[in-house]
């Protein structure tokens, strides 16, 4: 599969929201085979680890300060 085009690059650390889910997250990583899908630690309330394999496409850079 072809990497698409218009997807954000994204840094380790970026603060991140996904567009579906409505969770902010900070991002940790393009996946294995490419830039079409990452690894995102997502907040949560508990404070537990929640770190999931999405598409990078569903995923906004945001401004939190």
């Amino acid at each position: 599969m072809a990497e698409s085009e218009d997807i954000m690059d994204f840094q380790k650390g970026d603060r991140v929201l996904h567009k579906n889910l409505q969770m902010k997250g900070t991002f940790v990583e393009y996946d294995w085979t490419g830039k079409d899908e990452s690894w995102v630690d997502f907040d949560n309330e508990d404070g537990c680890e929640d770190c999931r394999h999405i598409s990078t496409n569903q995923l906004v850079l945001i401004d939190e300060e």
